[in-house]
């Protein structure tokens, strides 16, 4: 199993500490100091978490910057499991953005705790997504499986039909030619 990873994307080191620190043990933790560079790390590094904390200024209206990245990683990975966590300075602001893809809002000011809490909650959603993903997959493939099994069956039972057609044909032609010769006979 690969090691859980959290990209955080922030344009301010203040709250990086504080997101490492509340990292369950063993988790990796990688900075992205705005959109453009979070994208080139999970292209490479493809993290199980995203928590963006852009600047205020950095989201102006419709979320902007924090919108933004957030289509860009769900292109990215669109049937990969992965959880968007935005951090907030309003309850507002959340609201703006929590509709447009992301999975969580954490609101600032915020307690260690709470950052404990969102992460530890984020990682539980992620292992719901990764086990319906694999149910899905692993239903698919038997879907697949079935339908080769019923096209090969299919296969089976039209060539038992047409074997059968050939035999019926055959018996009836030496019925034919028995007649004939049991006629020819009694002559």
């Amino acid at each position: 199993m690969k090691k859980r990873s959290i990209l955080a994307v922030q344009d301010d080191e203040s709250l990086f500490d504080r997101i490492r620190s509340s990292s369950p043990d063993g988790c990796e933790c990688i900075l992205a100091a705005d959109g453009a560079a979070a994208v080139e790390i999970a292209r490479e590094s493809k993290p199980d978490i995203v928590l963006v904390a852009l600047a205020k200024d950095a989201m102006p209206g419709s979320g902007g910057a924090a919108v933004s990245l957030c289509r860009s990683l769900r292109r990215l990975y669109p049937h990969v499991p992965l959880q968007l966590l935005l951090v907030a300075d309003s309850a507002e602001e959340a609201e703006r953005v929590l509709g447009r893809g992301y999975d969580a809002v954490l609101l600032l000011p915020a307690e260690d705790v709470e950052f404990r809490i969102a992460l530890r909650s984020a990682f539980q959603r992620l292992a719901l997504q990764e086990s319906v993903h694999e149910q899905r997959e692993f239903y698919s493939g038997a879907v697949r499986r079935e339908e080769s099994l019923s096209s090969h069956l299919l296969d089976e039972y039209l060539a038992v039909k047409e074997t059968l057609s050939a035999i019926t044909a055959a018996k009836r032609s030496l019925e034919t030619a028995n007649r004939r010769l049991e006629a020819a006979a009694s002559r």
